[in-house]
């Protein structure tokens, strides 16, 4: 089955198409809109991954606490169970992550080309809001710099989490991992946590920034455009 998330993506697309093609909008606003559709097919994406988000953060905490009350009561089979739920969550894990992170660098290649389209506008049209439209661009390309960064940095450390417990898990199969193997795996489920928590704390910065670029938006295409003087 086609990931729903690019299958919804696909058919919004087609639908912003579909409308552009009907408005037959001025040549100089063709650009614009075409911007504006991919500006909302990203922000549609972009609640999809939150929405994940708020998912795994739940789940990774449910394992921990599940691992953690486990080995309180020295419960064999309820920490293998977690163990076996820790396994799962961490391949998806890892698989999303390569996923956002392609995703964030084909979005700043895209801002690079949004920037460099505007840049020649200001360079060459009469319009007064090109400069406007230049601004926007810059600051798009530097959030997905940023965003990628960020993807890349956390791939790198769940990677790393991941290797670490793999590593250990032998000992806690056979039951010879010692209390200083216990500590570090707590430790590292706490990391997990603590990272499934920054995520999410992202995510409502990010959508605060969403939802003021889109009210500038739309207060930009309300306004007539404005020619140099």
């Amino acid at each position: 089955m086609k990931n729903p998330k690019v299958l919804f993506s696909v058919v919004l697309a087609s639908l912003l198409l579909s409308s552009a093609a009907l408005g037959q909008p001025p040549p100089n606003r063709r650009g614009d809109r075409a911007e504006h559709g991919a500006n909302v097919v990203e922000r549609a994406d972009d609640a999809h991954d939150r929405a994940d988000d708020r998912h795994d953060r739940a789940a990774i905490i449910s394992i921990a606490n599940e691992w953690k009350s486990a080995v309180a009561r020295h419960d064999r089979a309820a920490e293998q169970n977690a163990d076996g739920r820790l396994a799962g969550w961490l391949s998806r894990e890892l698989a999303e992550s390569r996923r956002e992170l392609g995703e964030d660098s084909r979005e700043q290649g895209r801002s690079r080309r949004e920037r460099n389209r505007s840049r020649n506008e200001a360079a060459h049209s009469p319009r007064g809001d090109d400069t406007h439209d230049l601004r926007d661009d810059r600051r798009d390309l530097r959030d997905d710099r940023r965003d990628t960064r960020r993807s890349a940095a956390d791939l790198n450390q769940t990677i790393a989490i991941a290797e670490e417990l793999q590593r250990m898990q032998p000992a806690f199969a056979a039951g010879t991992a010692d209390l200083g193997m216990y500590s570090r795996k707590s430790g590292l489920l706490d990391q997990l946590v603590a990272m499934a928590n920054a995520e999410l704390a992202r995510d409502r910065q990010e959508t605060r920034e969403d939802r003021r670029e889109t009210r500038e938006d739309r207060h930009e295409r309300a306004e007539p455009p404005r020619r140099r003087q």
